[in-house]
């Protein structure tokens, strides 16, 4: 039977609404926040002015059996973003939730459009778009509307946000003294979703699928940063930062107003940079730029959609070191077809140049649309390596460039 929503769970009034998101706990201690930032966090904010809300996040915070189950008791909704490597996890939390309380379970995040019949066998709600806050928004506010895009218990309508909708990190009601343990000079914001690319190897485009980045408003970035400590070191979490020329011109000319300036890094593409471009982030604060090269085999790039001409590489990665901005490489290993001779080449070209790097290895995403069981979900725990065969190198280089940066 297609699951609706239970009336006698919604009242007139959306304040008494509850929702508890929830980030279940990884295999290992996480290295990096910025995804429990924006797709738990901020997520919550969206809707933390007409709820309810709370936040737990079990990768960075013991809480005793109890103490969850009394907050799940009175939670109307329990919301988890999914990710490969927490799948398995969020599904006990789920039999705890059912065990203890009268809960609706939901579902959303980066893997889920990419197999929502499964989820729908095991979760209540699955949000099978990657505009999952307007999802989670229409859910509180208008609860009939959204069961008229409730299917087999699968929420499918993207409906992206507009720019005055985005909302800051709700600070006051996140973890935040056990994520400044995790990264203590650290403050993450999302500010884009969306990619006009379509590299292969990406799960961006599983999420939105339509050709457009979505980008918050520049002044909301500038007060974020403002208004939070001046010698920390902000992650400003964008999909290709200056591809939006204007827009990025903007945060720049806004950041480079504070006083002091604020230390700050982002991601972008090396294709979507030039010496004005560089020199305004220089300008407001940037300190290092992370770009995607992931190999320089022709064959690779062609079949990963993602090419490059060396020369301009070349010149492109010096502009930003002459300027002092620090360029950092990310390059994949165990692409289909890789070889040792790709691997070398890539590695040594960004040697020469003598700029940071780090590999990591290829996540085969597609597959996640082929599992039929949960239990295939622990092939990305990260409790172990891949191990992709590699012709011409050794499983100890294999493991040792995945544990190496430069």
């Amino acid at each position: 039977m297609p699951l609706t929503l239970d009336p006698g769970k919604v009242s007139a009034d959306p304040k008494l609404i509850t929702l508890t998101f929830v980030w279940p706990q990884e295999p290992w201690n996480p290295t990096s926040l910025f995804k429990h930032i924006v797709y738990l966090c901020e997520t919550a904010g969206y809707i933390h002015n007409i709820a309810n809300v709370h936040i737990i996040d079990l990768s960075v915070t013991q809480m005793l059996k109890k103490e969850i189950s009394n907050l799940f008791k009175k939670s109307d909704y329990v919301c988890i973003p999914l990710e490969a490597y927490t799948v398995r996890n969020a599904v006990k939390l789920k039999n705890l939730i059912k065990q203890t309380s009268d809960a609706k379970v939901v579902v959303y995040g980066t893997i889920v459009p990419m197999n929502p019949e499964l989820f729908a066998e095991h979760f209540d709600i699955v949000i099978s778009t990657g505009h999952w806050y307007r999802a989670i928004k229409k859910l509180v506010q208008e609860p009939e509307e959204f069961n008229k895009y409730l299917h087999e218990g699968i929420y499918c309508k993207a409906e992206p946000m507009t720019p005055e909708e985005w909302t800051l990190p709700p600070q006051e009601i996140m973890p935040m003294k056990h994520y400044l343990k995790v990264a203590p000079t650290q403050y993450d914001i999302g500010v884009q979703i969306g990619c006009t690319f379509n590299c292969s190897f990406c799960a961006e485009k599983a999420l939105i699928p339509e050709s457009v980045i979505y980008s918050r408003p520049p002044e909301q970035i500038r007060d974020f940063i403002k208004n939070n400590p001046e010698d920390a070191i902000y992650y400003i979490n964008a999909t290709t930062f200056t591809q939006d020329r204007e827009w990025a011109k903007q945060v720049c000319e806004l950041l480079s107003e504070l006083n002091p300036l604020r230390k700050w890094r982002t991601v972008t593409r090396i294709d979507r940079i030039d010496q004005e471009i560089i020199g305004l982030m220089k300008k407001s604060g940037c300190y290092k730029i992370g770009f995607g090269i992931e190999t320089l085999s022709k064959p690779l790039q062609r079949s990963i959609r993602k090419s490059y001409d060396e020369s301009k590489l070349k010149e492109s990665l010096l502009m930003v070191k002459d300027s002092g901005i620090i360029p950092r490489c990310f390059l994949i290993l165990g692409l289909p077809g890789q070889t040792a001779e790709d691997v070398h080449y890539t590695q040594q070209f960004i040697e020469d140049l003598d700029i940071e790097y780090r590999w990591k290895e290829y996540v085969p995403f597609q597959k996640i649309s082929q599992i039929k069981t949960l239990e295939e979900f622990e092939l990305f725990e990260r409790t172990d390596y891949f191990g992709y065969e590699i012709p011409g190198l050794s499983k100890e280089e294999y493991i040792r460039l995945l544990s190496v940066e430069r």
